[in-house]
Parts: C-alpha cells; sequence; structure tokens
C-alpha cells in the first residue's frame, strides 16, 4: 500500500502522530528560512529520535525500515530546491509498503543497475 502523508505548509513547524504499518510514530516538520528547506524528525511513541534533521529535497527516500522499524519507508517526491509553499503541491510525502515495490536488476558488464518499481498507483 502507499498513503500520502499528510501536509501542513501554513504551519512552519507542525508535528504528526502516524501509525505507519501498526507502528506509532511522531512525525516532525520543520521550515526553516535561513536555509529555506523543510526539515523532519521523526521520534518513537516514547520520544525517542530515530531521524533528526532530515533535508527534504527532491526524489529521495526520507527514511527507510532500518529508521522505521516497519517494512515500507518514506519517500519525497518533488523540485531539488522546494519552497516553503511547495510543500503538499509540488513536494510531496509517501509511505511505502516493501511489498507493493518490485525490484529489477540487469546485469550490465561488472555492474548492477537497479531500478525499483511498485504495482500501486500513487496517489
Amino acid at each position: 500500500m502507499i498513503q500520502r502523508l499528510p501536509t501542513f505548509a501554513e504551519f512552519p513547524k507542525h508535528i504528526m502522530t502516524l501509525t505507519l504499518s501498526g507502528k506509532v510514530l511522531r512525525y516532525q516538520r520543520t521550515y526553516r528560512p535561513r536555509t529555506g528547506s523543510w526539515y523532519v524528525d521523526i521520534f518513537d511513541r516514547d520520544e525517542k529520535p530515530l531521524l533528526l534533521g532530515r533535508r527534504l529535497v527532491g526524489q529521495q527516500v526520507v527514511a527507510g525500515p532500518e529508521v522505521l522499524g516497519v517494512d515500507g519507508l518514506i519517500y519525497a517526491r518533488g523540485p531539488d530546491e522546494p519552497r516553503r509553499e511547495d510543500l503538499g503541491e509540488a513536494l510531496r510525502e509517501y509511505y511505502v509498503e516493501l511489498d507493493v515495490l518490485t525490484p529489477e536488476v540487469e546485469d550490465v558488464a561488472d555492474a548492477f543497475i537497479v531500478s525499483v518499481e511498485s504495482n500501486e498507483e500513487v496517489p
């Protein structure tokens, strides 16, 4: 399953409680005018930090299973240098369960090209 995470660009700092694959997490986004960027902090239900200060840019895995402790990842999709107002429009975040990803490996000489495709429609 792919879920789009809620966004609140009008609030420069906001904290949400998310339940991802049955695990409760606190998810905080902060906009920092000095750098002109959004940053993410993720905490477990006991407020233990799992990820601090991850800048949201372009196409990236924000946090994987090793950070979240679940069989899924948080993925950001947007411009390389998103503006504050881009959050929720041009810059979006998704929770993607690993079972919807289909890896494809292509043998190229002495290297491998790995691409990952989802069998679900991205909202």
